[in-house]
């Protein structure tokens, strides 16, 4: 009884198996038609290079991000500067103050050292208004290395004149503009430091914490700001907003 059992279940199972050998013993490659297909094996490598080219593709965009917002760091910086100009130019009237006091009254000096850039000549017989509305105009057409020197040639002529302070703090500003914190942070040092009474001081101060805080001394440039925002002249208004804005 038992072999006749054995016997049927052989006899049930063989087409069975026969299909899963034929299945089982099919080669990868094999068509519909039983032509076997050539096999290629993908480099081991390929997906360290897709990375490496995806993050070459990152770093190409990421550098050509960087580019577009210095350009644009460098509009906004030259915005602000001739919005500042332009302030100068409404508080003044439209004008230049024409007046030049004498000479001979102006014995003192303002060290110019720090800068290796030739200060005006001794055979310059310009009046005081003159240098300094030669360097002013040199500045609104943004030849700065121009202005540079002309400022510099006024403050050396006319240490205590009446736009002395004014000369330091453009020349402040320009050093700014052109990313030299370190001289734009001497120049209205200076000024704070050489005419504490001068109209420029409060502005001088809120640009000097700016710099201050682009420097990394964020606790001086913070108290900079606040003394700033204490007081009543409109650099007051920016510097609780940038107090608001970075502390």
């Amino acid at each position: 009884m038992f072999k006749l059992f054995l016997a049927v279940a052989v006899f049930v199972a063989a087409p069975v198996l026969a299909q899963v050998r034929v299945v089982e013993s099919s080669p990868r490659g094999v068509n519909s038609s039983g032509v076997a297909q050539p096999q290629y094996a993908e480099p081991a490598n390929s997906d360290v290079y897709s990375q490496i080219r995806a993050l070459q593709e990152e770093i190409t965009s990421l550098r050509g991000m960087l580019e577009e917002q210095t350009h644009e760091i460098n509009k906004l910086k030259q915005l602000q500067l001739d919005n500042y100009m332009e302030l100068d130019r409404r508080l003044s009237g439209g004008s230049r103050p024409t007046g030049s006091p004498d000479d001979s009254s102006t014995t003192s000096s303002v060290d110019t050292s720090h800068s290796s850039e030739p200060v005006g000549s001794v055979d310059d017989n310009r009046t005081e208004k003159e240098v300094y509305d030669a360097a002013y105009d040199l500045l609104n057409q943004r030849d700065y290395d121009a202005a540079t020197r002309e400022f510099k040639s006024y403050l050396n002529r006319f240490p205590q004149g009446l736009l002395a302070s004014n000369s330091c703090y453009w020349l402040g500003k320009i050093a700014n503009q052109n990313g030299d914190l370190e001289e734009a942070k001497n120049w209205f040092a200076k000024l704070i430091s050489n005419y504490p009474e001068a109209l420029k001081v409060p502005d001088a101060k809120y640009d000097l914490g700016r710099v201050y805080f682009n420097l990394g001394n964020k606790n001086e440039a913070k108290a900079i700001m606040q003394d700033v925002a204490g007081g009543s002249s409109d650099a007051a208004r920016l510097a609780k907003k940038f107090l608001r804005d970075n502390f």
